[in-house]
């Protein structure tokens, strides 16, 4: 038996208190996210938060990101520098190349921006390496 998430239920689930661990955009842009994917895989997923929460995270920022996935980056990456990272003064810089990194090792995100602009966050697969 299957029952159909709208939108509004599964942002409430995912977003309706402060525990539930993902903003009401970041539970919007997570929604279109695994709508898309339903699309192109034509694979239904199930609603199961606990699942769901366990495979994607929201970050405030790239280095955020990079808090968590420290080891992981600086032993995968080809590219990052710990030294030119740390040397780097301009906040805006340091997420751009943080950014690069992190794509290079593969993880796959999403920025909340580029569903609802202005809003900001990235949603990351933390299963994608």
């Amino acid at each position: 038996m299957k029952e159909t998430v709208f939108e509004y239920r599964f942002i409430d689930v995912m977003a309706g208190n402060k525990d539930n661990g993902f903003s009401y955009y970041g539970a919007k842009t997570l929604f279109n996210i695994l709508t898309d994917l339903e699309e192109d895989t034509g694979i239904e997923i199930e609603l199961d938060p606990v699942a769901i929460r366990s495979q994607f995270t929201e970050y405030e920022n790239f280095k955020a990101i990079y808090n968590d996935f420290s080891h992981y980056i600086e032993n995968h990456s080809k590219i990052f520098e710990k030294e030119y990272y740390e040397n780097i003064s301009d906040d805006d810089e340091k997420e751009e190349y943080l950014e690069t990194v992190i794509e290079e090792v593969g993880l796959q995100y999403w920025p909340i921006d580029e569903y609802f602009k202005g809003e900001t966050g990235i949603i990351v697969d933390v299963e994608s390496i």
